[in-house]
């Protein structure tokens, strides 16, 4: 008599009831697929996990997890007349550390060439050169040059024959770009074995021939001799000064704490003219020195300045005296500011006696340069960002007799690396150019955006917003059993790990949420997470993972919350020789034990792994490892209908000059389980948000699968692959224009019968601000003619859940009773419950028999009429068809577009 055990029966005056009432009753019983999104809370509540509609006004909301909104491909600035009526033009350029001013083309205009790092993309970008002349620098005159993932540039003749070279550190090696009587062209140049950090080019011996200077991050400065074959790898000196005692400035970095540490930039090779000798300028973390070079090569004695965590030097008349005085770039402190310093010329020579501070924040470069003409030398401190913020400002401070006179100029820098000062059209005064690399929002303090569906769909302006910093993810559902959902959001950190202030959790009111958090769960880089009663105590567990990190944690919920002090740590390291780095997560019961497994995709391009589950959850000895080519995300879905959970991993990004190896990969499940033999492979461009969905009504379900980039591209289309009898193809296929599509949410949202996606686009055109859309659907498909667009800012995730069935792609989720035995002489005379019934959500019940409990399992389900219907609450139940003493009920709680969820807190199976 299980079900006596479980539940509770009473006699009325004309009916006896079988009763269902209680946390220990309902978890007597079983749920679908071990419970991935229905539990019974430990009030005795029976309700779906994932909600949707967060405002319970019947329709489905929008969450965009918003990470960064920074921009990775500013314009460099052009500055004129600084220091009288000040204008500015902007010029492309794409996450550049690095430029030079010089007159290439031998006109008397100085030239700009523009390095490039990386935007975002695969770093696959041209060097820029813009040609000075009379109009100025612009896209008219202009010339691309392949130096990809450009870290430094410079140019001077090497050769002697006259024209300048042009010098990259393009993917860890010197290419150098020889100019002809056609200038400079793409094709001509040659690429060395020097793996420098930074370079620099000065004529150090007079010979007619330049140098080139290189620092390196594990050794001492090197000078590369120019010769008339041009530079010879072979064929350097390496400049030893300092001594033991003497740390780099990298060195130096490693004794910072995080926060000093953020924005530091290496130093920069200069060269200074000191009474007509050259200097080479070569700081460590706490002095710097100045090495005169000789004409017969020979490195004299150095000047030596006290000067802490110096980058970047530079030489003028800033008093017009006659002397030259030196400003010295870097992150000294004064009385616990950050400054630069000057250090006065004089006929004494320079002393720290004679200095000034000037103070500044994370400067990386200097010019000093007689910026309008007066016979004093002004200088300019180029300025990276701030604690919070690339976009900055960069420093003008004049010079007079005096010195310096009046208050610094401020100009608008976005994260600029470098500064340069010439003449490049025919105003008489120089251009103050600044290589801008960075720009918006430093640190990923960003908040998510909800956006509230109606009748009339989604409209940008009307939106709530949760903060975050780094936000990847979202799981709404009833944490804390008060019939309104809550959200629990990621936090990555990812843009300033040392801010990383946890993942947040916000508690619904019923006049909606509050912007800051009501929990902060400590997390540290959190990417992902599920959330599902996982030990059955009757409390939602909370399962993250961590990028960068091995090891899964749940939290266990408890009466007051989350046990925040001692969550349950699985380190999935893997098998020997594998490293498993978990990005994403999904549950579902893969094995059909009753018990919920865990499924991990890493980042790496290697494998995933399934956490087998059990009484105990999870356990890293407890685990199958699944080759997966690097995808890092997964879902699990019965894609075929036999009644198994097939897993669908996505794909990592191509790898550039190789053919395609970036496959989604789907691991079709059934008795035997995941076989490597029983898998299909599609093409995937880094597909990370996927959703299983019959987005044209045939009866097959069909896959989305986002593109967050290619080998080279990130503004590429995501997929629809059509399903069939025979799965999927890459030839079955329709492509969705998107930008970098990171998540994808798929829902009827205006409820016609068709399933429209929501689309989270990651940046649009390399710029993380931008929209993503709502494509809808209809009987001519999907497209991207009609959308609805809702600003994001570089989303990671939306939803980390589809809101159907995973096993049946329905939209119930299913409850079924333990046994119980009508006594003899006995049917069941009607079927009812208590329920508390959300917006659009349902209860509809069905019942078995069978002559005992064993043959229940074998026992159709039937309603009134047949094993299609259903009962509804307190409908009469014809004893004709009942096949035995032995009963079972099972509910279906239903929720359009699964918003809300009905509350189930007790069932009566009445009998006479």
């Amino acid at each position: 008599m299980e079900g006596l055990l479980a539940s509770e029966f009473m006699t009325t005056t004309t009916e006896q009831v079988w009763r269902t009432r209680g946390f220990d009753a309902f978890r007597a019983g079983t749920f679908g697929n071990a419970g991935q999104n229905l539990y019974v809370s430990r009030t005795g509540v029976l309700q779906r996990i994932q909600l949707f509609d967060l405002n319970r006004d019947g329709y489905v909301d929008l969450l965009f997890c918003n990470a960064q909104d920074h921009h990775e491909s500013p314009r460099t600035y052009v500055y004129h007349d600084v220091l009288g009526a000040c204008t500015r033009r902007t010029l492309p350029s794409a996450g550049s550390p690095t430029g030079v001013l010089a007159d290439l083309s031998g006109d008397g205009y100085l030239d700009l060439v523009i390095g490039m790092e990386k935007s975002g993309a695969a770093g696959f970008h041209n060097a820029h050169v813009f040609f000075g002349g009379a109009e100025g620098l612009g896209e008219k005159h202009m010339l691309h040059l392949p130096a990809h993932f450009c870290l430094s540039a410079t140019t001077g003749d090497f050769n002697g024959d006259g024209r300048r070279e042009l010098a990259f550190m393009t993917q860890g090696r010197l290419r150098i770009f020889t100019q002809t009587e056609l200038g400079f062209e793409a094709h001509r140049f040659a690429d060395l074995d020097v793996s420098a950090q930074q370079i620099g080019a000065a004529d150090l011996d007079g010979d007619g021939r330049a140098e080139l200077i290189a620092t390196f991050p594990d050794g001492p400065m090197r000078v590369y001799w120019g010769g008339d074959e041009g530079i010879d790898p072979d064929r350097y000196d390496e400049i030893a000064v300092g001594d033991a005692t003497d740390r780099t400035v990298t060195e130096m970095q490693e004794g910072l704490s995080v926060e000093e540490a953020v924005g530091a930039v290496a130093a920069i090779v200069n060269v200074i003219d000191l009474d007509g000798v050259p200097h080479v300028f070569v700081p460590y973390a706490d002095r710097v020195f100045l090495v005169p070079v000789a004409s017969d090569r020979r490195f004299g004695e150095p000047l030596i300045f006290p000067a802490r965590r110096t980058v970047a030097v530079a030489a003028g008349d800033i008093t017009g005296d006659g002397t030259t005085d030196l400003v010295f770039a870097g992150r000294d402190d004064l009385e616990g500011t950050e400054c630069c310093w000057i250090y006065w010329g004089g006929p004494g020579g320079y002393s720290a006696e004679r200095r000034t501070a000037l103070r500044s924040h994370r400067a990386c470069d200097v010019v000093v340069a007689d910026l309008d003409g007066n016979g004093h030398a002004d200088v300019v401190i180029c300025q990276y960002r701030d604690d919070e913020m690339f976009t900055f400002h960069s420093q003008v401070i004049r010079g007079g007799p005096g010195g310096i006179t009046g208050e610094p100029i401020r100009l608008e820098t976005l994260g600029a690396r470098r500064v340069l000062v010439g003449r490049t059209d025919d105003d008489p005064n120089p251009q103050i150019v600044f290589i801008n690399h960075r720009a918006r929002n430093a640190n990923g303090s960003i908040d998510s955006y909800i956006y509230f569906g109606g009748p009339d769909g989604f409209d940008p302006n009307r939106r709530a917003e949760l903060s975050g910093r780094g936000a990847t993810g979202g799981v709404a559902c009833d944490f804390n059993d008060d019939g309104l959902p809550d959200i629990a959001i990621m936090n990555s950190a990812e843009n300033a790990q040392h801010l990383d202030p946890g993942s947040f959790v916000f508690y619904g009111r019923p006049d909606g949420f509050r912007r800051e958090p009501d929990i902060v769960v400590p997390t540290t880089r959190a990417w992902h997470h599920q959330v599902a009663d996982v030990y059955r105590r009757g409390y939602l567990d909370l399962v993250i993972s961590m990028y960068y990190d091995s090891r899964i944690l749940v939290f266990r919920g408890t009466d007051d919350g989350f046990d925040l002090e001692k969550p349950d740590v699985i380190d999935v390291k893997g098998a020997p020789g594998i490293r498993i780095a978990p990005r994403r997560i999904v549950l579902g019961d893969i094995n059909r034990d009753g018990w919920l497994d865990l499924v991990v995709a890493p980042i790496d391009r290697r494998n995933a792994a399934v956490l087998w589950g059990g009484p105990d959850g999870f356990r890293a000895d407890r685990m199958t490892v699944l080759p997966a080519g690097g995808g890092s995300s997964c879902c699990l879905h019965d894609l075929n209908g036999n009644g198994w959970l097939d897993l669908i991993i996505g794909s990592g990004p191509p790898t550039p000059g190789l053919p395609h190896d970036a496959w989604v990969t789907i691991y079709w499940n059934g008795p035997d389980g995941f076989q490597p033999h029983r898998r299909s492979q599609l093409i995937g461009q880094k597909s990370i948000g996927m959703a299983v969905a019959d987005f044209n009504n045939d009866g097959h379900l069909d896959l989305f699968m986002t593109a967050y980039k290619s080998a080279v591209e990130r503004d590429i289309d995501a997929h629809i692959y059509w399903g069939g009898p025979d799965g999927f193809s890459d030839s079955r296929r329709q492509r969705i224009r998107a930008h970098s599509s990171v998540a994808c949410f798929v829902a009827d949202f205006n409820e016609d019968g068709y399933l429209d996606v929501a689309l989270a686009n990651h940046k649009t055109f390399n710029d993380h601000v931008g929209d993503s859309w709502v494509l809808w659907n209809g009987p001519d498909g999907i497209s991207n003619d009609r959308f609805t667009a809702l600003p994001a800012r570089g989303p990671h995730g939306m939803y980390n859940n589809q809101p159907r069935n995973i096993l049946t792609n329905g939209e119930e989720e299913y409850y079924t009773s333990t046994p119980f035995r009508l006594p003899d002489q006995r049917a069941v005379s009607r079927i009812g419950w208590d329920a508390d019934l959300g917006p659009k959500t349902w209860v509809r019940a069905q019942l078995r028999f069978a002559p005992d409990d064993e043959g229940l399992e074998r026992a159709p389900w039937s309603g009134p009429s047949d094993d299609t219907d259903w009962f509804e609450n307190d409908e009469p139940v014809d004893a004709r068809p009942q096949a035995g003493q032995w009963v079972q009920y099972r509910l279906a709680l239903g929720a359009t577009n699964g918003g809300c969820t009905p509350r189930v807190t007790e069932v009566r199976v009445y009998y006479e």
